[in-house]
């Protein structure tokens, strides 16, 4: 949690990663939830380590960002 980073949706570098996020997943006929993408284009933005436990964002390019995923474990 010390390495967490806070980014600002306002942020242009976010508005045009969501912009590329979302028409990679339209043209490839991926279905992303917006908040998904949204969180997946804060990270790409930020150049931090999207850490996670929704298999979701496993259809997402690694080109746009880097994830740790940690399955759930009741």
């Amino acid at each position: 949690m010390r390495e967490l980073v806070v980014v600002d949706v306002n942020n242009a570098s976010v508005l045009d990663r969501y912009a590329e996020i979302h028409v990679f997943c339209k043209s490839s006929g991926i279905s992303m939830r917006d908040n998904d993408v949204w969180i997946a284009a804060c990270a790409a933005a930020a150049d931090a380590i999207l850490v996670t436990n929704d298999a979701d964002f496993d259809r997402l390019h690694p080109k746009f960002v880097t994830r740790m995923y940690f399955p759930f474990k009741a």
